[in-house]
């Protein structure tokens, strides 16, 4: 009596799964005849071939934890060097991060759950700048790791790893400031602060290009290195955005329920796609070099 029911439901299996197949053949098919016509689709296509073979996810999370982790003691360090502890426990989420981004986030975080005393910040300072800098270390590490693997050529032994550190540290403050500038214009001038936005993304789009300059590439000119740089100026921009519009008030709205918790998460989601970009940058570049060159 059972096996009527039996035979039903592989009957049913067997149509969902021929349905299933049929739709990933037909957006084969398009991706296939797209890549063929258009020349973008062609290199986007390759370099998503190239971002699976050479696990661009996984690099992606690797630099994503280490920039988390990087981030607590360079806001520690701030918030106990510049007093920003006192100012923002006084904000919401969603203020600070429209004037700081996604580094106000991380404040309001560190301030909220790990207030120091006046007699313990020159401690709290020692222990943050220590953490700092291998921290710092083991995120341009990660980077240039992640670099590597995308061109084919494993990273070069560092001789002064001090010097990556100082880089991590003066782009991570560099970018911060610009992102705060930007929001207070934002907040008191709008179109100078959207002028400045705007201007944002050759800002970063220029520092990340010499970042790159600094990775691995192989034997590419620096030319190579450009679209790299495009991508990641975008990128960031749109991050900010989406740090404002959306991340700051899912934590606003989230803060009474899962705490310092939800911050975490947001920031870490946010390192993520800081990750995400970093890598699609460099395979980019890769696979774009390498089509030039095979070509």
């Amino acid at each position: 009596m059972a096996e009527p029911a039996t035979n039903e439901g592989e009957s049913r299996y067997r149509r969902a799964r021929r349905r299933v197949d049929n739709a990933r053949q037909g957006i084969t098919d398009r991706a296939t005849q797209l890549d063929e016509r258009v020349p973008a689709a062609h290199h986007a296509f390759r370099a998503y071939e190239h971002d699976r073979l050479v696990g661009g996810e996984i690099m992606a999370g690797a630099i994503a934890f280490r920039l988390f982790v990087f981030l607590l003691p360079l806001v520690l360090v701030l918030v106990t060097t510049l007093g920003f502890a006192a100012d923002a426990s006084h904000q919401g989420a969603a203020k600070v991060a429209k004037e700081a981004g996604i580094a106000g986030l991380a404040a309001q975080s560190v301030s909220d759950s790990a207030r120091v005393s006046n007699g313990g910040r020159w401690i709290a300072l020692i222990i943050g700048l220590f953490a700092l800098y291998s921290t710092s270390i083991a995120l341009a590490r990660a980077v240039r790791i992640a670099h590597g693997l995308a061109w084919g050529r494993p990273a070069p032994r560092w001789s002064r790893t001090w010097r990556a550190a100082v880089t991590v540290v003066t782009v991570a403050l560099g970018v911060a400031l610009l992102t705060s500038v930007a929001g207070r214009l934002n907040t008191s001038h709008r179109l100078a602060g959207l002028i400045l936005m705007l201007c944002s993304v050759v800002v970063y789009g220029g520092i990340w290009f010499w970042i790159s300059l600094l990775l691995p590439h192989g034997d590419a000119p620096w030319t190579a290195l450009v679209p790299g740089a495009v991508l990641v100026g975008f990128g960031v921009q749109i991050l900010h955005f989406l740090t404002i519009y959306y991340v700051s008030r899912r934590v606003s709205h989230s803060s009474q329920l899962y705490g310092a918790l939800g911050g975490a998460v947001a920031i870490l989601g946010w390192a993520y796609l800081v990750g995400r970009l970093a890598v699609a940058s460099a395979v980019l570049n890769a696979t774009l070099y390498r089509d030039r060159v095979h070509s």
